[in-house]
Protein backbone atom coordinates (compact mmCIF):
# COMPACT_ATOMS: atom_id res chain seq x y z
CA UNK A 1 0.00 0.00 0.00
CA UNK A 2 3.22 2.08 0.22
CA UNK A 3 2.22 2.81 -3.46
CA UNK A 4 -1.01 4.68 -3.04
CA UNK A 5 0.08 7.83 -2.61
CA UNK A 6 2.62 8.29 -5.50
CA UNK A 7 0.45 6.14 -7.85
CA UNK A 8 -2.22 9.02 -7.58
CA UNK A 9 -0.56 11.46 -8.09
CA UNK A 10 0.80 10.03 -11.12
CA UNK A 11 -2.72 9.46 -12.19
CA UNK A 12 -4.18 13.11 -11.05
CA UNK A 13 -0.75 14.38 -13.60
CA UNK A 14 -2.43 12.26 -16.65
CA UNK A 15 -5.99 13.32 -15.73
CA UNK A 16 -4.82 17.32 -15.55
CA UNK A 17 -3.47 16.54 -19.38
CA UNK A 18 -6.92 15.70 -20.62
CA UNK A 19 -8.42 18.31 -18.95
CA UNK A 20 -5.30 20.87 -20.13
CA UNK A 21 -5.76 19.46 -23.65
CA UNK A 22 -9.64 20.17 -23.75
CA UNK A 23 -8.20 24.03 -23.54
CA UNK A 24 -6.40 23.82 -26.00
CA UNK A 25 -9.08 25.03 -28.73
CA UNK A 26 -9.81 27.74 -26.12
CA UNK A 27 -6.54 29.47 -25.94
CA UNK A 28 -6.29 31.65 -29.12
CA UNK A 29 -2.33 31.63 -29.35
CA UNK A 30 -2.59 27.47 -29.80
CA UNK A 31 -5.89 27.80 -31.94
CA UNK A 32 -3.92 27.80 -35.23
CA UNK A 33 -3.37 25.86 -38.37
CA UNK A 34 0.63 25.67 -37.14
CA UNK A 35 0.03 23.82 -33.86
CA UNK A 36 -2.36 21.26 -35.32
CA UNK A 37 0.39 20.26 -37.81
CA UNK A 38 2.45 20.41 -34.65
CA UNK A 39 -0.09 18.11 -32.90
CA UNK A 40 0.48 15.27 -35.43
CA UNK A 41 3.91 15.52 -34.54
CA UNK A 42 2.82 14.77 -31.09
CA UNK A 43 0.50 12.14 -31.91
CA UNK A 44 3.23 10.17 -34.26
CA UNK A 45 5.50 10.66 -30.93
CA UNK A 46 3.10 9.31 -28.69
CA UNK A 47 1.65 6.53 -30.47
CA UNK A 48 5.63 5.02 -30.75
CA UNK A 49 6.05 5.20 -27.15
CA UNK A 50 2.94 4.08 -26.67
CA UNK A 51 4.00 0.87 -28.73
CA UNK A 52 7.23 0.12 -27.57
CA UNK A 53 5.79 0.82 -23.53
CA UNK A 54 3.98 -1.95 -24.50
CA UNK A 55 6.49 -4.21 -25.74
CA UNK A 56 9.13 -3.47 -23.87
CA UNK A 57 7.66 -3.20 -20.73
CA UNK A 58 4.38 -3.89 -19.81
CA UNK A 59 3.80 -7.46 -21.92
CA UNK A 60 7.21 -8.71 -20.43
CA UNK A 61 6.51 -7.58 -16.98
CA UNK A 62 3.26 -9.57 -17.50
CA UNK A 63 4.43 -12.47 -18.43
CA UNK A 64 7.00 -12.56 -16.43
CA UNK A 65 3.92 -12.31 -13.10
CA UNK A 66 1.85 -14.45 -15.05
CA UNK A 67 2.78 -16.22 -17.62
CA UNK A 68 -0.28 -18.36 -18.09
CA UNK A 69 -3.00 -15.74 -18.54
CA UNK A 70 -0.43 -12.48 -19.72
CA UNK A 71 -1.89 -13.20 -23.39
CA UNK A 72 -5.39 -13.58 -22.25
CA UNK A 73 -5.32 -9.97 -20.65
CA UNK A 74 -3.56 -8.32 -23.80
CA UNK A 75 -6.39 -9.97 -25.57
CA UNK A 76 -8.85 -8.38 -23.17
CA UNK A 77 -7.63 -5.58 -23.06
CA UNK A 78 -6.95 -5.03 -27.06
CA UNK A 79 -10.90 -6.54 -27.57
CA UNK A 80 -12.37 -4.96 -25.00
CA UNK A 81 -11.35 -0.81 -26.06
CA UNK A 82 -12.33 -1.85 -29.78
CA UNK A 83 -15.67 -3.20 -28.63
CA UNK A 84 -16.40 0.14 -26.52
CA UNK A 85 -15.12 2.38 -29.24
CA UNK A 86 -17.24 0.68 -32.01
CA UNK A 87 -20.07 0.77 -29.43
CA UNK A 88 -19.85 4.93 -28.60
CA UNK A 89 -18.37 5.82 -32.24
CA UNK A 90 -15.33 7.62 -31.13
CA UNK A 91 -12.55 7.00 -33.00
CA UNK A 92 -10.03 9.86 -32.42
CA UNK A 93 -12.48 12.65 -33.62
CA UNK A 94 -12.07 11.66 -37.00
CA UNK A 95 -15.40 10.91 -38.11
CA UNK A 96 -16.89 13.90 -37.16
CA UNK A 97 -14.25 15.85 -39.06
CA UNK A 98 -12.86 17.75 -35.99
CA UNK A 99 -10.42 20.51 -37.62
CA UNK A 100 -10.24 22.30 -34.46
CA UNK A 101 -7.79 25.14 -36.21
CA UNK A 102 -11.20 26.37 -38.12
CA UNK A 103 -11.86 29.37 -36.59
CA UNK A 104 -14.73 30.02 -39.95
CA UNK A 105 -16.13 26.97 -39.16
CA UNK A 106 -20.13 27.59 -39.28
CA UNK A 107 -21.67 26.90 -35.63
CA UNK A 108 -23.62 23.55 -35.85
CA UNK A 109 -27.43 23.74 -37.40
CA UNK A 110 -29.97 21.85 -34.74
CA UNK A 111 -32.50 20.32 -37.21
CA UNK A 112 -35.53 18.64 -36.28
CA UNK A 113 -36.83 15.77 -38.21
CA UNK A 114 -40.02 15.32 -37.44
CA UNK A 115 -40.85 13.15 -40.12
CA UNK A 116 -37.66 10.29 -39.83
CA UNK A 117 -37.06 10.72 -36.41
CA UNK A 118 -33.34 11.02 -36.90
CA UNK A 119 -31.24 13.03 -38.50
CA UNK A 120 -27.89 13.89 -39.62
CA UNK A 121 -27.65 16.64 -36.89
CA UNK A 122 -29.33 14.44 -34.21
CA UNK A 123 -27.08 11.86 -34.39
CA UNK A 124 -23.94 14.23 -34.21
CA UNK A 125 -25.82 15.59 -31.61
CA UNK A 126 -25.15 12.94 -29.54
CA UNK A 127 -21.51 11.85 -30.79
CA UNK A 128 -20.14 14.23 -27.25
CA UNK A 129 -22.12 11.76 -25.08
CA UNK A 130 -20.76 8.77 -26.91
CA UNK A 131 -17.24 10.12 -27.36
CA UNK A 132 -17.03 10.65 -22.94
CA UNK A 133 -18.75 7.18 -22.08
CA UNK A 134 -16.34 6.14 -24.53
CA UNK A 135 -12.91 7.87 -23.10
CA UNK A 136 -14.36 7.04 -19.39
CA UNK A 137 -13.96 3.35 -19.91
CA UNK A 138 -10.57 3.78 -21.37
CA UNK A 139 -9.37 6.48 -18.51
CA UNK A 140 -10.65 3.68 -15.80
CA UNK A 141 -8.26 1.33 -17.96
CA UNK A 142 -5.55 3.77 -17.99
CA UNK A 143 -5.80 4.36 -14.34
CA UNK A 144 -5.41 0.57 -13.50
CA UNK A 145 -2.65 0.79 -16.31
CA UNK A 146 -1.03 3.36 -13.98
CA UNK A 147 -1.38 2.06 -10.68
CA UNK A 148 0.08 -1.35 -11.50
CA UNK A 149 3.21 -0.20 -13.64
CA UNK A 150 4.19 2.39 -10.78
CA UNK A 151 3.66 -1.20 -8.42
CA UNK A 152 5.84 -3.29 -10.37
CA UNK A 153 8.37 -0.87 -11.26
CA UNK A 154 8.79 3.25 -10.59
CA UNK A 155 10.72 2.75 -14.17
CA UNK A 156 7.92 1.33 -16.30
CA UNK A 157 5.91 3.25 -14.27
CA UNK A 158 7.81 6.28 -15.27
CA UNK A 159 7.27 5.49 -18.79
CA UNK A 160 3.46 4.33 -18.86
CA UNK A 161 2.83 7.93 -17.49
CA UNK A 162 4.73 9.47 -19.88
CA UNK A 163 2.98 7.70 -22.83
CA UNK A 164 -0.37 8.19 -20.85
CA UNK A 165 -0.02 11.74 -20.33
CA UNK A 166 0.97 12.56 -24.43
CA UNK A 167 -1.94 10.38 -25.19
CA UNK A 168 -4.53 12.35 -22.72
CA UNK A 169 -3.03 15.58 -24.57
CA UNK A 170 -4.41 14.91 -27.62
CA UNK A 171 -7.67 13.19 -26.51
CA UNK A 172 -8.90 16.03 -24.65
CA UNK A 173 -8.21 17.83 -27.87
CA UNK A 174 -10.16 15.82 -29.47
CA UNK A 175 -12.78 15.55 -27.49
CA UNK A 176 -13.21 19.32 -26.91
CA UNK A 177 -13.24 19.75 -30.46
CA UNK A 178 -16.23 17.52 -31.05
CA UNK A 179 -17.76 18.99 -28.01
CA UNK A 180 -16.99 23.04 -29.23
CA UNK A 181 -18.13 22.04 -33.44
CA UNK A 182 -21.77 20.85 -31.87
CA UNK A 183 -22.53 24.23 -29.92
CA UNK A 184 -20.98 23.77 -26.46
CA UNK A 185 -19.70 26.28 -24.19
CA UNK A 186 -16.53 26.10 -23.26
CA UNK A 187 -17.80 26.00 -19.57
CA UNK A 188 -19.58 22.82 -20.33
CA UNK A 189 -16.45 21.30 -22.30
CA UNK A 190 -13.90 21.91 -19.02
CA UNK A 191 -16.77 20.30 -16.65
CA UNK A 192 -17.57 17.36 -18.95
CA UNK A 193 -13.40 16.68 -19.69
CA UNK A 194 -12.84 16.87 -15.90
CA UNK A 195 -15.62 14.52 -14.89
CA UNK A 196 -13.96 12.16 -17.65
CA UNK A 197 -9.92 12.90 -16.23
CA UNK A 198 -11.28 11.30 -12.59
CA UNK A 199 -11.92 7.88 -14.39
CA UNK A 200 -8.07 7.81 -14.41
CA UNK A 201 -7.67 8.68 -10.35
CA UNK A 202 -10.78 5.92 -9.84
CA UNK A 203 -9.08 3.35 -11.75
CA UNK A 204 -5.65 3.62 -9.91
CA UNK A 205 -7.40 3.76 -6.81
CA UNK A 206 -9.77 0.80 -7.76
CA UNK A 207 -6.02 -0.91 -8.63
CA UNK A 208 -5.71 -0.83 -4.82
CA UNK A 209 -8.92 -0.77 -2.81
CA UNK A 210 -11.16 -3.17 -4.60
CA UNK A 211 -8.75 -5.62 -6.75
CA UNK A 212 -7.22 -8.12 -4.26
CA UNK A 213 -3.50 -7.03 -5.42
CA UNK A 214 -0.82 -10.08 -6.04
CA UNK A 215 1.68 -11.45 -8.44
CA UNK A 216 -1.03 -12.91 -10.52
CA UNK A 217 -3.34 -10.38 -11.31
CA UNK A 218 -0.75 -7.90 -11.80
CA UNK A 219 0.79 -9.97 -14.22
CA UNK A 220 -3.30 -10.17 -15.95
CA UNK A 221 -3.86 -6.55 -15.46
CA UNK A 222 -0.77 -5.68 -16.87
CA UNK A 223 -1.65 -7.86 -19.47
CA UNK A 224 -4.92 -5.71 -20.38
CA UNK A 225 -2.87 -2.72 -20.43
CA UNK A 226 -0.34 -3.90 -23.17
CA UNK A 227 -3.15 -4.79 -25.30
CA UNK A 228 -4.80 -1.77 -24.69
CA UNK A 229 -1.71 0.10 -25.33
CA UNK A 230 -1.74 -1.40 -28.84
CA UNK A 231 -4.97 -0.50 -29.78
CA UNK A 232 -4.67 3.12 -28.91
CA UNK A 233 -1.24 3.39 -30.52
CA UNK A 234 -1.90 1.25 -33.97
CA UNK A 235 -5.67 2.06 -34.15
CA UNK A 236 -6.35 5.06 -33.20
CA UNK A 237 -3.16 7.59 -32.78
CA UNK A 238 -0.80 6.15 -35.72
CA UNK A 239 -3.94 6.66 -38.23
CA UNK A 240 -4.84 9.90 -36.76
CA UNK A 241 -1.23 11.74 -37.14
CA UNK A 242 -0.93 10.07 -40.60
CA UNK A 243 -4.55 11.66 -41.22
CA UNK A 244 -2.85 14.86 -41.74
CA UNK A 245 0.91 13.94 -42.85
CA UNK A 246 1.50 10.77 -45.24
CA UNK A 247 5.19 11.43 -45.42
CA UNK A 248 8.35 10.30 -43.28
CA UNK A 249 7.80 13.03 -40.56
CA UNK A 250 5.21 11.13 -38.48
CA UNK A 251 7.05 8.06 -39.63
CA UNK A 252 10.36 9.43 -37.89
CA UNK A 253 8.34 10.77 -34.89
CA UNK A 254 7.26 7.43 -34.10
CA UNK A 255 10.56 5.89 -34.11
CA UNK A 256 11.74 8.54 -32.24
CA UNK A 257 9.19 8.30 -29.59
CA UNK A 258 9.83 4.25 -29.45
CA UNK A 259 13.78 5.55 -29.14
CA UNK A 260 12.74 7.76 -25.91
CA UNK A 261 11.01 4.81 -24.53
CA UNK A 262 13.92 2.65 -24.63
CA UNK A 263 16.27 5.46 -23.88
CA UNK A 264 14.25 6.42 -20.68
CA UNK A 265 14.68 2.06 -19.65
CA UNK A 266 17.97 2.32 -20.20
CA UNK A 267 18.96 5.27 -17.71
CA UNK A 268 16.50 3.85 -15.17
CA UNK A 269 16.41 0.44 -14.69
CA UNK A 270 20.08 0.30 -13.76
CA UNK A 271 18.51 2.38 -10.60
CA UNK A 272 16.15 -0.81 -9.37
CA UNK A 273 12.07 -0.57 -8.14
Amino acid sequence: MTEVLPSTILALIAAGSLVFGSAIPTLPLLRTRLFANRLSLLIGFSAGLMLATALHELLPASLEANPHYAMWGASLGFLSLYIAERWTHFHACRHLHCEVEDDAAPPPVHTHDHVHGHSHGSTHGHADTMALVGMSIHNFADGLTIAAAFAVSHTIGAIVVSAVVLHQTAAGLSLSAIMLRLGRSHRRVLIATTIVASFIVAGALFYFWVVPVGETVQGFILGIAAGSFLYVAACDLLPEAHAADEGWTITSMTIVGWGFALLVKQFLEPGGH
